[in-house]
């Protein structure tokens, strides 16, 4: 009885600290092995099995919990246990189950605690677990009259890096600043979350005004050492802009006043140019980041080669040279998007501004048309007429426009969009893709074929890699010479044939 009551106060011990699951295993395991002496003690959870240690006598129990089995305990002696010790062993495995069960569920709810509060992309604490720590802080640097910091800060132009990047980049980017947000403020045991969108906090507590800003200088020398490129800025990289809201907490009248000035800081030194402190009357010395206008979505690069089209964009530049508003037409699948981004990246050759690039497959059906073809050209206005203003800042502009996968429901507000900007603009030409043409102002109507029985064959064969020539010319007879119907056979193909 002596063990038993040994084995369940540990079992009430452990519950009382604040173990995870593992370390209550553990400890479980080490405290009845000493109580009942044995040599022993193994708890698996689940359906995990075992092999009994040699030269020893296992006993084993399931674990069961409202009729469910939630693993095993095995008891190992060096000599075969009496039945006193085997009843020891039994009276335990009910509390035992519970205990743990218990313990699990305690785990899992701190598990969920801490996901709720953390922000999936980058890891950093999210705006739930920032309002909770600036509230608890608030009230502690209050009570104490000590200094409280709030720093709050904001990628530059970072709508810009997404449109020229794209979003998994724009994803990739977020990370990396907020993992060298954690590194670089750890010093002042500072709490970084993720505000909203490309905004991140610091909090950190006993920091005088003139210690918050070099902690922030500290961030925009470490960005700047790290060199993270930013094409749509005029430093070549990305920066930040920090608004720092510093002193004691009496000197504002509620929390949501100290959260307004850090704010207010922040938009101080977005004005006043970007990668920039701010706090108070301070504002940092440095480098104005400035818009870089010529960052305009290009179209995609291809890196396999394009094959049995040399002929086809030929014609499509003369054609670019003669007019200002092409339309690729034919039915899907045929090529038409690769034909319009070889030749957009041919065109700069005799488009001064450069060439700007939509794909309207990527866009939700509703979307406005008008704001894609702003962001593609990297365009910002002022106008409340977005149509107006888009009109306006192309007006002097020398670019080519090349609108992909223009669907047939969204064709005919397209079609109003492209006539204001070739009327607004003179040096401006547009390239559409689509099953059938726009319906604009002096359109001129391109038509993508299938390809040749040669050149159908030639994809198929540089696809696969099949050296069998015969079956190859008879399956792209088959497939009719549909490019991306071969593609996707070529890629089939090799699959086969790849070992």
């Amino acid at each position: 009885m002596d063990s038993l009551r040994s084995a369940l106060g540990a079992l009430a011990s452990t519950l009382e600290a604040d173990h995870t699951l593992a370390q209550t295993v553990a400890f479980i395991e080490r405290e009845f092995a000493r109580a009942l002496g044995a040599e022993r003690v193994t708890i698996g959870l689940g359906d995990t099995a075992r092999l009994p240690a040699p030269g020893s006598v296992e006993v084993s129990f399931p674990l069961v919990l409202n009729g469910r089995k939630i693993g095993s305990a095995a008891f190992a002696f060096r000599y075969a246990p009496a039945e006193a010790e085997h009843e020891s062993m039994r009276a335990l495995i009910a509390p035992l189950a519970a205990a743990l069960a218990w313990r699990a569920q305690a785990s899992e709810r701190e598990r969920l605690f801490e996901l709720v509060r953390t922000d999936a992309l980058t890891g950093l604490a999210n705006r739930m677990a920032f309002d909770e720590r600036l509230d608890a802080v608030w009230s502690s640097a209050h009570e104490r009259g000590a200094p409280l910091t709030l720093a709050i800060m904001d990628i530059d132009y970072f709508k810009p890096y997404n449109d020229i990047y794209g979003h998994v980049e724009g994803d990739a980017c977020l990370r990396s600043v907020a993992l060298l947000l954690a590194e670089e403020t750890r010093a002042e045991n500072g709490f970084v979350a993720r505000f909203g969108g490309e905004e991140f906090a610091l909090i950190a507590q006993g920091l005088e005004q003139s210690d918050a800003v070099a902690a922030a200088a500290r961030i925009l020398h470490a960005l700047e050492t790290r060199s993270l490129p930013h094409a749509g800025s005029s430093l070549g990289r990305i920066s930040i802009s920090v608004g720092v809201a510093s002193g004691r907490p009496s000197g504002w009248p509620t929390i949501a006043d100290f959260v307004r000035e850090a704010d207010r800081s922040l938009y101080r030194a977005k004005a006043l140019g970007r990668n920039r402190i701010c706090a108070g009357s301070y504002v940092s010395p440095g480098l104005v980041a400035s818009r870089n206008t010529r960052s305009m979505t290009a179209p995609p690069v291809f890196v396999d080669p394009t094959i049995g089209r040399e002929a086809d964009l030929t014609r499509l530049l003369a054609a670019l040279r003669q007019a200002r508003m092409i339309s690729l037409v034919g039915p899907a699948g045929i090529g038409k998007s690769r034909l319009a981004c070889l030749a957009g990246a041919a065109a700069e050759q005799f488009v001064s501004d450069g060439v700007a690039y939509v794909d309207f497959s990527l866009l939700a059906s509703d979307s406005d048309p008008v704001g894609a073809v702003g962001a593609a050209l990297d365009i910002a206005h002022e106008s409340s007429d977005v149509r107006e203003g888009l009109c306006g800042a192309v007006r002097e502009r020398n670019v080519l426009i090349v609108l992909d996968n223009v669907a047939e429901s969204a064709a005919r507000l397209i079609a109003l969009l492209c006539n204001d900007l070739l009327a607004a603009a003179p040096e401006l030409s547009i390239l559409a893709t689509s099953r059938s043409a726009l319906g604009c102002k002096d359109e001129r109507t391109v038509v993508v074929a299938p390809l040749a029985t040669e050149a159908a064959l030639e994809l198929l064969r540089v696809r696969s890699g099949s050296p069998d020539v015969a079956a190859l010319r008879g399956i792209a007879q088959e497939l009719g010479g549909v490019p991306a119907s071969l593609e996707r056979m070529g890629r089939v193909l090799a699959a086969r044939i790849t070992p």
